[in-house]
């Protein structure tokens, strides 16, 4: 039998949303999982932020640097580089409960498969 061509196509033009992440401050191992499959390669750790609230203004410390150690997905592994951690160790407001442990993902920090840029 023959394969029959689609009728109607809408290309995906939905930006991930970010539902929740993990953090473990032992191994400095973020899990963030998204509304969608996001392209792992993409991903830019410099544009994510933690903050110790929701609403600025907030401690806050911009990562720099950091590894994605998972394929594409919906959940997203990445380790936190050294001296980030280090440096966000040493913020007291920051990070230490879960209270005062907020992330802000920046626009552009992560794409789906379809390119769609995350929105901060």
């Amino acid at each position: 039998t023959n394969a029959t061509m689609v009728t109607t196509f809408t290309y995906d033009s939905t930006p991930p949303l970010l539902l929740n992440f993990n953090l473990d401050m032992n191994t400095g191992v973020i899990l963030l999982t998204f509304d969608e499959t996001i392209n792992a390669s993409s991903t830019q750790p410099s544009q994510i932020v933690f903050q110790s609230g929701v609403r600025l203004p907030a401690t806050s410390y911009q990562l720099h640097a950091g590894s994605v150690l998972s394929n594409d997905s919906i959940v997203l592994a990445l380790q936190i580089s050294t001296p980030d951690l280090n440096a966000i160790k040493q913020i007291t407001a920051l990070d230490t409960s879960k209270q005062n442990t907020f992330i802000r993902v920046l626009s552009g920090a992560v794409m789906d498969m379809a390119g769609n840029l995350i929105l901060s």
